[in-house]
């Protein structure tokens, strides 16, 4: 009796510490290698690779608009596609290759032994038509695609670490030209990624070293060429580097969560400018600012804002935020009870980048917003089709309907102009109206706007 029991306890424990070594190392919901796995089996194949001079593939996989599967058809679908998607890159790769789940709907490919380049490219499509037909779940056709980035050892990286970075930096360029797509790493994104590491270790002093500077570009009357209103664009001048581009460091800041603190910078600075420009004389425009969701999310926003218009003197109703479309269309049930309040203060919301997101009017109608603003891709295909011209004579017909104004961006012919015009664009914003100008060449902007008016009167 004494011997069974020992024996049964000697069993448990052997089970127990089993489990235990599978929970450390296997992902429970798929029984592949968990990341600690893959890292320690990666650097076993480097330390072969350094004796054999082969190469080794690293490939980090994402799954494209995973979060949509989860949305509509619920947590335990998704689990079972990601079941599903293990199966099949397990069943697609060599016993000596790993296929592990990293986290989420993100997998780590681990392929050794290899002899070229060609064989990279040759892993690469294997990936792909992975996912050439659907997956079937609940008797459901589930169509699925993944983007995938791909580090190669020695030259992408020579520990578990850097090659797994290398391939994730990759993952990302692939996901920004769309879905299904690879991307190998190359020099110049290694290069890229360290350059956007430095700028956001330096953004976090960039409003204390007094580096951001606003630029104005003025949006004025289809008809008449009268200055209606004068966005604020914001830019970095950092020493050493010169002006960096807004598309740079823009995204860096809201990754961070620098555009709270920066978007409040640009608000006051754009209030108390046009403020001060108002108590030199000139006619009663708005100033327009652009925001980000993540500003429009923070609870505190809405009383930023009227704490930032009582702190400079400026009239609510001479305040207009600029959302992006996609924030708009995305972030709708977010930001909502945002712009309600906003509005009720009595400041004008305009949708910026219109058309790009193909939202229906109809569905911004239900939003308390003042203008569209045409995306400038539309202006500069108007004379190269005549769908172009359709689509920019439906939307402008369309929003005024619905009592809004519309603004066509990137204006940069004469022509282009005129044919606005003809269809009955409230505002123009662009290069051949003004580019964008430091305040201090504003007035001057306002005297060379009246001159031209002027000559128009007298023809």
């Amino acid at each position: 009796m004494i011997i069974t029991n020992i024996f049964a306890g000697t069993i448990e424990r052997i089970r127990q510490e089993q489990q235990i070594n599978f929970m450390a190392y296997y992902d429970t919901l798929t029984g592949l290698p968990n990341r600690t796995l893959f890292k320690d089996r990666l650097r076993q194949a480097i330390s072969l690779a350094e004796r054999t001079s082969k190469m080794i593939a690293v490939i980090f996989m994402d799954l494209d608009s995973f979060k949509s599967i989860n949305d509509t058809m619920g947590h335990e679908v998704g689990d079972e596609v990601i079941i599903k998607v293990s199966r099949k890159l397990s069943e697609s790769f060599r016993k000596s290759d790993t296929v592990s789940r990293f986290s989420g709907d993100e997998f780590l490919i681990m392929v050794n032994n290899l002899e070229s380049t060609e064989d990279i490219y040759k892993i690469a499509d294997k990936v792909i038509n992975t996912f050439r037909e659907p997956f079937i779940v609940h008797s459901q056709k589930i169509y699925v695609s993944a983007s995938f980035g791909v580090a190669v050892y020695p030259f992408d990286g020579k520990d578990a670490d850097t090659l797994i970075r290398n391939a994730d930096i990759a993952m990302y360029e692939a996901k920004s030209r769309g879905k299904s797509q690879y991307s190998l790493c190359t020099d110049d994104m290694k290069e890229e990624i360290v350059f956007k590491h430095e700028l956001s270790n330096k953004l976090y002093r960039a409003v204390e070293n007094n580096e951001l500077i606003l630029y104005y570009q003025p949006l004025v009357v289809a008809k008449t060429g009268e200055i209606r209103c004068m966005e604020a664009l914001v830019r970095w001048y950092l020493p050493d580097y010169g002006m960096i581009a807004p598309n740079m460091f823009i995204p860096l800041a809201e990754q961070s969560g620098l555009i709270v603190p920066i978007g409040e910078w640009v608000l006051k600075t754009a209030c108390k400018q046009v403020k001060a420009w108002l108590d030199m004389g000139l006619p009663p425009i708005q100033i327009s600012v652009n925001v980000s969701v993540i500003q429009l999310r923070n609870p505190d926003f809405v009383a930023t804002v009227e704490r930032v218009l009582k702190e400079t003197g400026l009239n609510a109703k001479q305040l207009n935020l600029e959302i992006t479309e996609s924030a708009a269309v995305k972030e709708s049930d977010n930001i909502l009870s945002t712009l309600k309040k906003l509005r009720k203060l009595g400041i004008e919301i305009s949708i910026d980048d219109f058309g790009t997101e193909y939202s229906s009017l109809s569905r911004l109608n239900h939003m308390p917003v003042n203008r569209i603003k045409i995306d400038r891709s539309f202006i500069n295909n108007l004379f190269k089709s005549e769908k172009d011209q359709a689509l920019v004579r439906g939307m402008i017909h369309l929003s005024q309907t619905l009592g809004l104004r519309v603004v066509a961006e990137g204006v940069e012919r004469k022509e282009q102009l005129e044919f606005l015009r003809k269809l009955g664009c409230d505002e123009i914003q662009g290069y051949y109206i003004s580019y964008p100008i430091p305040a201090d060449d504003v007035l001057k902007l306002f005297k060379h706007m009246d001159i031209v008016m002027r000559r128009q009167a007298r023809k």
